[in-house]
């Protein structure tokens, strides 16, 4: 892994990580998921290693608008931790991470682009102050 795409997926986890909160917070208490069961997903959809996961996790989605807005396409939500199966086949270096237990109180996040793939743990949240 590169040092530059570690940074960028770093970058890209922040300007991200309020909502990643958010939708972990919701798996759990909206959806009643157990933290072990799923995995919240942060997918940068013009990542050609990461486009057709994003395309299957989110059908139909009309991603030509986000760019029209000059914004960044971005796939986001929780899916059932089977998922981890498969970046472990597309990202190898990440298995451990993907697998560690998790420490309490946190839910996996898998932020993917820059053509690979980083595991963050994080506090399922809601920020009242964040739009």
């Amino acid at each position: 892994m590169s040092v530059e795409a570690v940074e960028k997926r770093e970058k890209f986890f922040q300007l991200n990580k309020k909502r990643l909160e958010e939708l972990a917070h919701r798996a759990i208490n909206v959806l009643k998921i157990n933290p072990e069961d799923f995995v919240i997903v942060c997918i940068e959809v013009d990542d050609p290693h990461w486009t057709e996961l994003a395309d299957y996790l989110v059908p139909n989605q009309d991603w030509q608008k986000f760019r029209d807005r000059g914004e960044i396409p971005v796939a986001r939500g929780s899916v059932l931790s089977n998922i981890r199966e498969f970046i472990k086949e597309m990202v190898p270096d990440i298995t451990e991470a993907l697998y560690r237990e998790l420490p309490d109180g946190n839910v996996r996040a898998v932020v993917m682009g820059s053509g690979g793939a980083s595991v963050y743990f994080i506090k399922p949240v809601i920020d009242l102050t964040y739009n």
